[in-house]
């Protein structure tokens, strides 16, 4: 009986491991970046939509002075318990919970009632078309960033 001794494969045992705990670290990896980047463009989308709604009310003669807190409170969260929502990695495009006007309102009270409207106000549903006219774009970004990433861990091997 003849025995057959292979070099290297503790080598790329180790290097395969590596390239495991790359990409799926507890920052997230490639998915999380892809994420992000979708994120970020339909961040983009609604604070464009938040830019057109005060446009369009100072074109109708409104005495409004925009301060920029609500666009500005447009954030990308990393969900901290994304098996919640049936996921791996989750991100969440929203208003900044813990913004307030100087009168101390609630930024997203104010945009939610902005959104869905109430007994006064129609909707203007401005996170509703900022992610249906992003939507597309925000997929293409998602499989860039993760294709970006993976591509650097793989390079490393």
């Amino acid at each position: 009986m003849a025995y057959v001794t292979v070099r290297g494969v503790e080598q790329t045992q180790k290097a395969l491991r590596s390239v495991q705990y790359r990409m799926f670290p507890k920052r997230g990896g490639p998915v999380l970046a892809g994420l992000r980047r979708g994120g970020a463009v339909v961040r983009k989308a609604w604070r464009g939509q938040i830019d057109r709604q005060v446009s369009e009310s100072q074109a109708n003669g409104s005495e409004y002075q925009p301060t920029g807190l609500r666009r500005k409170s447009v954030k990308i969260y990393r969900l901290k318990r994304p098996s919640k929502v049936g996921a791996t990695e989750a991100v969440r495009v929203t208003i900044d919970p813990s913004a307030r006007y100087q009168s101390g309102e609630r930024v997203a009270a104010v945009a939610g009632i902005l959104e869905h409207g109430d007994s006064r106000m129609e909707a203007k549903a401005l996170c509703r078309k900022a992610f249906a006219e992003s939507e597309s774009a925000a997929i293409s970004a998602i499989r860039e960033g993760m294709e970006k990433r993976l591509s650097e861990i793989l390079g490393k091997l």
